[in-house]
């Protein structure tokens, strides 16, 4: 049990990476990799994987805007609309618009009605406080790098396949980790309460490690796959 008052901004920034190091280290253990590396992850399933991506871009802004205006520390606000001007293009394209055309490389229809449910993860990103909002996004921006390398390793070998939405976003998060390590440790010193930062990256990493479960589920219930 952490007692916030007897703890510093240091040892609390030093738990927070704690938390996240196991995250990370949840999803680089997760049984879906092993599919993708040995080649066994079925076509239904790498549709399903490309569709989340694209529930992801197309849910992401709203999502961001949504917790910018429930933003009022300057370092968390900022760092929102910084991932926000990437999202929309201005360093490059739009972040939809390059998985609009991943997803037209596989010959995959957009729909955001397949694949894994974001639907929950809305619904709660939508009623984060500031301090959760700063532990959601760091923690979610952390496991954007092993997914999205995943997901690299998932679609390379398709003929035709269109990568520059993955590898835009294997750059760009990097920033995103910086501004958001650093309002973080903003929202701490001024008070914040870590209890609600640790609430806030625990519900991050849940909603991701979640939809890799959904996408093993359905390898693993599919036939040739029973014994995985």
């Amino acid at each position: 049990m952490i007692q916030e008052s007897h703890i510093s901004v240091t040892q609390g920034l030093a738990e927070l990476e704690r938390r996240i190091a196991f995250f990370e280290s949840e999803l680089k253990d997760h049984p879906l990799i092993g599919l993708v590396k040995s080649g066994k992850i079925p076509p239904a399933v790498r549709k399903d994987f490309a569709l989340y991506l694209f529930s992801d871009s197309w849910m992401w802004p709203s999502m961001l805007i949504a917790m910018r205006d429930r933003s009022r520390h300057p370092k968390l606000r900022r760092a929102v609309e910084d991932n926000i001007r990437d999202e929309a293009g201005e360093r490059g394209d739009s972040h939809v618009g390059l998985c609009l055309r991943f997803l037209e490389s596989l010959g995959v229809a957009p729909s955001l009605e397949e694949g894994p449910s974001l639907d929950r993860t809305v619904r709660i990103s939508s009623t984060l406080s500031e301090a959760q909002i700063a532990g959601w996004l760091l923690t979610a921006e952390r496991l954007t790098l092993p997914l999205f390398a995943l997901a690299r390793e998932c679609f390379s070998s398709a003929p035709g396949a269109e990568l520059e939405y993955l590898d835009v976003h294997l750059r760009v998060d990097e920033d995103h980790i910086s501004w958001l390590k650093e309002a973080a440790e903003g929202i701490l010193e001024e008070g914040g309460s870590l209890k609600a930062v640790l609430q806030g990256s625990g519900l991050a990493a849940r909603a991701t490690l979640d939809a890799m479960d959904q996408l093993f589920e359905k390898a693993a219930s599919t036939e040739g796959l029973r014994h995985l």
